[in-house]
């Protein structure tokens, strides 16, 4: 009787265990080896800019890169002294270009995000883009957790 009993609160433990873990595999949320994309707010006193986070998930980072890379860069002379509202700093194991920052300007109703890459692989001049709505508001919310548009 006892060793039944033994067995029965062995397994009943186990499953206990087992089924409170709570942890769930999903491939979105694993960092990638060597992948980051920092993001910077520009200061309240606009003088510098300040690390709001670290993004390394791999839903996060794909969703970044692919929007990036489906943009259409124009050459462009810009306003270096021109302060943008955010910027991020791209390192990625297989870019050609380790650490190449983007300066990100809110548009100022908020519809759209204009891209600028800074000094890109020293570049003589920044690559502009300026994304669409819906391609906007993406990078919007993967880069900060907020909505573009407040309505």
């Amino acid at each position: 009787m006892s060793k039944h009993l033994l067995i029965v609160a062995t397994l009943t433990f186990l499953l206990i265990i087992s089924g409170c873990s709570g942890k769930v595999y999903d491939p979105d949320h694993v960092p990638i080896e060597g992948n980051s994309i920092v993001v910077q707010k520009l200061s309240d006193d606009k003088k510098h800019y300040e690390n709001i986070m670290t993004i390394e998930k791999r839903g996060r980072v794909e969703g970044i890169k692919k929007i990036l890379t489906k943009v259409t860069w124009e050459k462009q002379n810009t306003d270096k002294s021109l302060l943008a509202d955010y910027r991020i700093i791209i390192s990625l194991k297989d870019s050609k270009c380790t650490g190449t920052p983007y300066a990100i300007i809110v548009s100022p109703n908020r519809e759209y995000i204009e891209i600028i890459k800074e000094d890109g692989c020293n570049q003589s001049v920044d690559p502009y883009a300026r994304l669409s709505e819906e391609d906007s508001a993406t990078l919007f919310k993967l880069l900060t957790g907020e909505q573009l548009n407040n309505e």
